[in-house]
């Protein structure tokens, strides 16, 4: 993503971008190497699940109805972070709290998807994203909030921006694999 987003339209512009910058490396993979790890990480399959159940997640709230979220959540009752605030914020958690993923957003054993059925769930869901752009006022993102496991209580504006940033992270360990599997 080139430049920060601020707005609505480069918030689900840079949110595509990153769906499709994931899509993009993960096809590159070659048949079978999707299921490699190293260093006990997740393999490349298992970061796609992992980036599908939590993004999942988000786009389930913000596809609620905007009083029900209220209710459900409250309002956002401080000002909201800029988005490398917030993304310096959740990289300093990380740090500091080595943070795992609730049992809910981590990859589950079962699940046996091909990589290209997995990266076609992907795509749609990018797509749904797109879609609810149009429900959302520039104001409304501020105004309504949305838990974060790590972060506490965030705008949607700021929950986006750690969707984006979220999945540039994992984004950087699955090229970590595809590194290794060019050194192996």
């Amino acid at each position: 993503m080139e430049a920060t987003p601020t707005t609505k339209q480069s918030i689900f512009e840079g949110l595509e971008e990153s769906f499709q910058i994931v899509d993009q490396s993960l096809s590159e993979l070659k048949p079978g190497e999707c299921q490699l790890a190293f260093d006990g990480k997740w393999n490349a399959s298992e970061q796609l699940e992992h980036l599908f159940l939590s993004n999942a997640a988000i786009l389930k709230a913000i596809h609620l109805p905007k009083d029900q979220l209220r209710h459900m959540f409250g309002e956002m009752d401080h000002e909201g972070q800029n988005f490398n605030d917030l993304k310096a914020r959740y990289l300093q958690v990380l740090r500091e709290q080595g943070i795992k993923a609730p049992l809910r957003f981590q990859p589950r054993p079962e699940t046996k998807k091909t990589l290209e059925e997995a990266l076609a769930e992907w795509k749609k869901l990018g797509e749904r994203f797109q879609e609810a752009a149009s429900r959302w006022g520039e104001e409304e993102l501020d105004r309504y909030v949305i838990p974060h496991p790590a972060l506490g209580n965030l705008s949607v504006r700021e929950m986006l921006f750690s969707a984006i940033f979220h999945n540039a992270h994992h984004l950087l360990q699955i090229e970590e694999i595809k590194s290794e599997l060019i050194t192996q």
